[in-house]
């Protein structure tokens, strides 16, 4: 039952106010030094984020759901538990992605969106771009560390990781770059940010 000590301790306010904390520095600290990045509104990035966190919402409730006969009959979950297995698994799965999305948005996708606003390039496509580029290193890395701990097939692995991680990867980027009121095109000049 690790697992539920591991999402349990996601889920107290202790562990939520100092997440919320690191990810607030971590965004003001790439905020303030990139002079590119200060033409958006700090209540921008504010809604970029809760639009993102909005992206976990439904991405974890698609991930929970599961027919109550499925649930019978692979999980054994009874008909009188199902309701509270599949809101376990959704407040679960939510607390995960909420924390790992805030930290990766908050210590990649912000400096990269920086970088993009320096080089006149930061909309919504690039942003798609970088983030699924960002989405492949991710699975090579992981796959290549699941063959260091004996898994058979890297490939395997990486196509795996790679189908789930890039389209998470696409909608919450997707969703944080529309929060924030990134351009879908560029305008002469580059992006210009509002």
């Amino acid at each position: 039952m690790a697992a539920d000590w591991f999402f349990g301790a996601l889920k107290h306010p202790l562990i939520i106010a100092l997440w919320l904390g690191v990810v607030a520095v971590a965004s003001i600290v790439t905020y303030r030094g990139s002079p590119a990045l200060r033409a958006i509104r700090p209540a921008r990035l504010f809604v970029g984020y809760v639009v993102a966190l909005a992206v976990c919402v439904v991405l974890s409730a698609a991930s929970a759901w599961i027919s109550p006969e499925e649930a019978a009959a692979v999980w054994h979950v009874s008909p009188d538990r199902y309701r509270e297995a599949v809101t376990r698994e959704f407040v679960n799965t939510l607390a995960g992605s909420a924390f790992l999305s805030g930290l990766g948005i908050a210590f990649v996708g912000v400096p990269v969106i920086a970088w993009l606003a320096r080089q006149g390039r930061a909309q919504i496509g690039w942003v798609l771009l970088a983030s699924a580029a960002i989405s492949a290193v991710f699975s090579l890395a992981l796959s290549v560390l699941a063959l260091r701990l004996g898994s058979l097939s890297w490939v395997r692995d990486f196509l795996s990781l790679l189908s789930y991680s890039l389209p998470s990867h696409l909608l919450l980027s997707l969703g944080f770059s529309l929060g924030m009121g990134l351009p879908w095109k560029v305008r002469r000049g580059g992006a210009t940010l509002t």
